[in-house]
């Protein structure tokens, strides 16, 4: 090294001191190696970005270049001493630097609004236009979500985590749509919703599945209590009116609704299999009725196991024909 700095042809502050030489050289060069490979990588990935972010991209990657640049100059400087080369490169990086900031000026609302829109955009995804409420991918993470957390759950605390799916269905909303058209058909879906919402607790999920198919998640609540908000909800369906139209004395549409807690061992859609067969039984039996079935999932069982449909119709009260509810 004592040879290398003899050959600085215009000497420098630095070269009688070693220690200081390695101190400014090697930050330089780090400094130098972090700039040049922060606009590699955007120039590898390019192709990744959206269109109304390349401008800003491309102005940062310039920015970081002379930086990049800048810093290898002073290490070049610590030998040659050459001022005039590093001053006007500052006085690039500093062109550069203002026209970053006029582009940063009109693009960055976007660049600060961004992690808002894609939230609300993930929010969209996973509810019903028309209702306000969770669509069916909504609705089924919810469950998973639930399940998760019982199968952590050991001992008294799992009993205590038990949820609850309750899936409904319109009984005669086809009849509707038929005699006073769609757009009543919708008002009574977004009529239903509202008893959905008003009926269940903040804790509560409630969701449109699709046409006239509901469902709740019932967050850590007991049977007999989700028996109950059910049968609470059967009654002021069937006691909707249908505003702006002369509808008959008689119910416009009932509902039919099954439900039970949900098992921890087996897998969303098993779970909602066989909760749909309850709504199912529900239909058959009458319509405008609730029909539950109780569940109690063994405190030993491994929360990695999954029965088959089969073999979760043995386990437990499964086995068990639903009861059900009816005026």
């Amino acid at each position: 090294m004592a040879t290398v700095l003899l050959l600085m042809p215009h000497g420098s502050c630095f070269l009688w001191n070693k220690p200081l030489t390695y101190l400014h050289m090697g930050g330089d060069l780090l400094t130098m190696v972090a700039y040049f490979s922060i606009p590699t990588l955007i120039l590898i990935h390019r192709n990744e970005v959206s269109v109304g972010l390349q401008p800003v991209l491309k102005c940062f990657a310039a920015f970081i270049l002379s930086c990049g640049i800048g810093h290898g100059l002073s290490a070049w400087n610590i030998w040659h001493a050459d001022y005039w080369v590093e001053g006007v490169w500052k006085w690039v990086t500093g062109l550069v630097s203002f026209y970053t900031a006029w582009v940063l000026s009109i693009h960055g609302p976007k660049l600060l609004q961004m992690p808002r829109v894609l939230q609300e955009a993930r929010s969209l995804a996973l509810l019903d236009p028309l209702t306000g409420l969770c669509n069916r991918a909504g609705l089924l993470r919810a469950v998973d979500r639930a399940l998760e957390a019982a199968r952590e759950a050991v001992g008294e605390a799992r009993s205590r985590r038990t949820s609850v799916l309750m899936l409904l269905d319109l009984d005669g909303f086809k009849g509707v749509n038929d005699t006073y058209g769609h757009g009543a058909g919708d008002r009574l879906l977004m009529a239903v919703a509202t008893v959905l919402k008003q009926a269940i607790r903040a804790r509560d999920v409630a969701g449109r599945l699709g046409g006239d198919e509901f469902a709740i998640l019932l967050e850590a609540c007991p049977l007999p209590d989700a028996i109950a908000i059910a049968e609470t909800i059967r009654k002021q369906i069937a006691a909707l009116p249908l505003a702006d139209t002369q509808g008959p004395s008689a119910p416009l549409v009932t509902s039919s609704i099954g439900l039970a807690a949900l098992d921890p061992r087996l897998s969303v859609d098993t779970n909602y299999e066989l909760i749909d067969r309850i709504l199912y039984d529900a239909k058959r039996q009458g319509k405008n009725q609730v029909c539950w079935l109780g569940i109690t999932a063994p405190a030993t069982a491994h929360p990695n196991t999954n029965p088959t449909p089969a073999t979760a119709d043995r386990d437990g009260e499964r086995g068990q024909t639903p009861r059900c509810q009816s005026d």
